[in-house]
């Protein structure tokens, strides 16, 4: 199974922002089909970025909240046989190349927020 990366996020907050609503990424995750190879998770840390560099070019985008932070825990495995994989660290508790994609779009990327 193959899913196409968020491209539309940061024009449909875009367009919120112009109608002046606030706009929260909440509960995000990216999910795979199982057993991840060496480029899935590669393509899933580019999907978190995506969704990250959406909010953070929205001047009303509040808040950005992934859903879980290890997949032991998942939801998604139960949900969606055969996928998976979706947290940004592993059953083991390691950092996923997810983590560091979002961690070095904070680092290169963050913004004062101004007071409304």
């Amino acid at each position: 199974m193959r899913y196409d990366l968020p491209t539309g996020m940061a024009a449909d907050f875009a367009r919120f922002d112009g109608l002046g609503l606030d706009t929260a990424v909440t509960e995000a995750d990216v999910r795979m089909a199982v057993p991840a190879d060496d480029t899935k998770p590669a393509t899933q840390a580019e999907g978190y970025r995506r969704l990250l560099d959406a909010c953070l070019r929205t001047r009303h985008c509040v808040s950005f909240t992934v859903w879980g932070f290890t997949d032991c825990y998942s939801w998604v495995p139960g949900t969606f046989p055969g996928e998976g994989a979706a947290d940004l660290y592993d059953e083991e508790y390691r950092p996923k190349p997810a983590y560091r994609a979002l961690e070095s779009e904070l680092a290169g990327r963050a913004r004062p927020r101004t007071a409304r």
